[in-house]
């Protein structure tokens, strides 16, 4: 049964690498929803406390071969966040409110974000394409109301319609497949296809297709004996034409301690023409002091962690 109109976020949904090509669903980097097409990641209200331990970020650049650290730092009372990149205005589940460039002048004004009840996006009125609002569709789930259509639109007459199906008995309300039509032009054609398979109700693998069934992208998962992702494998390139071949492009890879706590983030294979494949030598990383636990359980998405509709590890510029 329909459970009415709600509105959710969406980006300009990136089966096809636009936008990084990380994510096919809602709201921005951290913007992570606790109800029906959402995510537990952001652990409610809780407050990291570091007890005097730093969250100190080191950042490797393979290409280059340098280094560079930069201290997190996380205000539970004003609920804000300074990385490297970003300063956030969060929300008491640890969404985004307001994001700014972490410039060393003042902070620029970068989106803003509003959300449902069921804490997805509304709304993201951002600096470059202006505002975007989406309507949810919800239909009634085993655990709850799950996500069943969306309604994207943008500057103009852009607008995209995603319905979702849930086909796992196993996993009901973890949807399989996603049908991507993108109407700009006016018509009804389908224009992507998503089909994941799923193991333990996790996704384990995901097949990119275009409307006439042409494989765009394929991704691989792989998770410790606990259920934690501990690597992402992406097979297809970035520029039009290189699809899978059996043969990754890049890999992600999340190193954990005994307890679960990333420690580690990694990326090897890049999308730029002198480097697309992998090589066990990764191009990108970034290692996590203890002191970023705390920060890393109530935030995930800080490690890049997958998202409940992310092919792949969420990115600055990601959506859910």
């Amino acid at each position: 049964m329909v459970r009415g109109l709600a509105v959710v976020g969406f980006m300009c949904l990136a089966l096809l690498g636009g936008c990084g090509g990380e994510s096919i669903g809602a709201a921005v980097e951290g913007a992570r929803g606790g109800g029906a097409g959402g995510s537990a990641g952001a652990s409610g209200g809780t407050t990291p406390t570091t007890g005097g331990d730093d969250c100190r970020v080191t950042f490797l650049d393979g290409e280059q071969g340098e280094t560079s650290s930069y201290v997190y730092r996380f205000d539970p009372e004003q609920r804000t966040l300074a990385t490297r990149t970003y300063f956030y205005e969060l929300d008491d589940a640890g969404r985004t409110v307001k994001v700014y460039g972490n410039q060393d002048e003042a902070p620029v004004w970068y989106w803003t974000d509003t959300y449902d009840t069921y804490g997805n996006v509304t709304s993201n009125d951002h600096y470059s394409v202006g505002m975007r609002t989406y309507v949810n569709v919800y239909e009634d789930g085993v655990m709850g109301p799950r996500l069943q259509f969306v309604i994207a639109t943008g500057q103009g007459s852009q607008r995209l319609s995603t319905m979702y199906e849930y086909d796992d008995a196993a996993a009901p309300d973890t949807w399989t497949r996603a049908e991507e039509d993108d109407d700009d032009g006016g018509d009804s054609d389908l224009d992507r296809v998503v089909t994941r398979a799923l193991v333990d109700g996790r996704p384990e693998s995901i097949v990119i297709r275009d409307g006439l069934g042409t494989a765009l992208s394929a991704w691989y998962h792989e998770y410790d004996a606990d259920g934690r992702i501990v690597v992402v494998e992406r097979d297809a390139g970035y520029w039009p034409g290189d699809g899978p071949d059996d043969i990754a492009n890049i890999r992600w890879r999340w190193t954990r301690d005994d307890a679960g706590n990333v420690s580690r983030f990694e990326q090897d294979g890049t999308d730029s023409l002198d480097d697309p494949h992998v090589n066990d030598l990764p191009d990108y990383a970034e290692d996590y002091s203890s002191g970023c636990r705390p920060l890393l359980t109530m935030l995930p998405w800080l490690a890049h962690e997958p998202g409940p509709y992310s092919l792949g590890p969420l990115f600055r510029t990601s959506r859910f």
